[in-house]
This record gives C-alpha cells, structure tokens and sequence, in this order.
C-alpha cells in the first residue's frame, strides 16, 4: 500500500520531537494571519520520442484562523496556483484559485514548536489556455493541511508543512471531467493577535 507523501513526512515530524512539560498553546480568542510560497521546476524527456516537457509550478496561500477554544480554530484560506508547461513547441498555461474552510488543531510539542493540522471543505476555479484556447473549470472536494510551527516569539511563527487536496474538476461546456490529487509544500509566516 502507498502512503501519500504528507503522511511519511507527519510521521516523519512526530518521531522526531518528544514532548515538554512547556508548551506552546494558542488561547481561545487569538487570531492567527498566515502566508506562505512554493516553487517548483523540472522537465520530463520521454523515451518513446525523445520530447521534452518542462514545467514551472509557483503557488500562494493566504491564510487566517481564528481560534475559538485553546488550540482550536476556525481556518479559511485562499490558494493560487499558476502552471507552465511547455513541449514540443506547445504552450499550456494553468492557472487555479482554491478557496478552502475548516477546523484547525494545535498540537504542542515544545515551548517554541507546535504542529498544526486540519481538514477543510475545499472549492476549486480553474482557467487553462492552450496555444491561446481558453478553458474553465470547477470543482468541490477536501483538503489535509499540515504545519510545523517555530515560533520566534509570541506574536510570529515560520511555518514549514504542506496540504494534500482531493477534489472533481469538471467543465460543463466541453463534458471535460478530472479525479484530481494534489500534494503541495510550503514555507512561510504567520502573525498572532
């Protein structure tokens, strides 16, 4: 059985801390502004006729929770994604707006590392041009979010983690239909008020 990605890496975390008497909980009442990046390049020469496929994969996520008992929140969070890929003289440019809802929990693990953690119901648009051919598409599904918070102080934490989205992507125009798994890493910060 293949274990996703995300799921090697928070065992991966986890093993590696033991927890302290100390603590890092986020009271009731805090509300947590986030943003974080990622970029990813890479190219595919195929065997059978020797193309090559170069991709470009930069992505945004904004974020904010708001804590309404210790070490709960409520999470909304906002995800673009833009894509490039290039082969054999053709162009597709993929760009997706993500907008995803749901509980986040606090897990201490130190007095300056936490580990963040939720499910949240996930919407998807998605606009993709092919040698200047539009497409739309939308789609509804979950997204797994996970986060190693390091907190410089109180008020500002480095976030290391990533999410792992499962969604349907469909175009009602064109009967186009897509089952999609997505995993994306990221790094970024977050403020505490």
């Amino acid at each position: 059985m293949k274990l996703p990605l995300i799921a090697v890496t928070t065992a991966a975390l986890l093993a590696g801390f033991s927890t302290t008497a100390a603590a890092r909980d986020i009271a009731a009442g805090t509300t947590e502004i986030g943003g974080a990046t990622s970029f990813a390049a890479g190219s595919v020469r195929a065997s059978s006729d020797g193309s090559t496929e170069k991709t470009t994969v930069s992505a945004f996520n904004l974020s904010s929770r708001q804590y309404f008992q210790d070490d709960v929140a409520f999470g909304l969070s906002f995800t673009r994604i833009d894509t490039d890929i290039e082969s054999s003289g053709s162009h597709v440019g993929v760009t997706q707006n993500k907008l995803a809802a749901g509980l986040a929990f606090n897990k201490s693990i130190n007095d300056n590392v936490s580990l963040n953690f939720g499910p949240s119901f996930l919407v998807v648009g998605e606009r993709r041009s092919v040698d200047f051919a539009n497409g739309d598409a939308q789609g509804r599904g979950i997204r797994l979010h996970l986060e190693l918070q390091s907190f410089v102080n109180e008020h500002v934490a480095f976030n290391f983690g990533g999410y792992l989205d499962k969604y349907r992507l469909k175009n009602e125009n064109t009967d186009f239909r897509a089952y999609v798994t997505e995993q994306q890493f990221t790094a970024g910060l977050s403020v505490f008020f």
